[in-house]
């Protein structure tokens, strides 16, 4: 879903369902995929904070 005015990205466009971004292998666990590079930027370090949160899980034991 788009809010007006804005466009849907390629990624989001090609895979659109949750199960194609998330895997749940246990109760405590996620796995999230985004098909993007890290090049030093702290993209995965972000990433795994914005899904904690938004996911209610504890970051503490997030492997790198």
């Amino acid at each position: 879903m788009t809010t007006p005015g804005m466009t849907q990205s390629i990624s989001l466009a090609a895979s659109p369902k949750i199960a194609h971004w998330l895997a749940f292998p246990d109760r405590h666990n996620v796995i999230a995929q985004t098909g993007k590079v890290e090049l030093g930027q702290g993209i995965r370090l972000a990433l795994r904070q914005i899904v904690a949160d938004e996911l209610g899980f504890d970051l503490l034991f997030a492997q790198f």
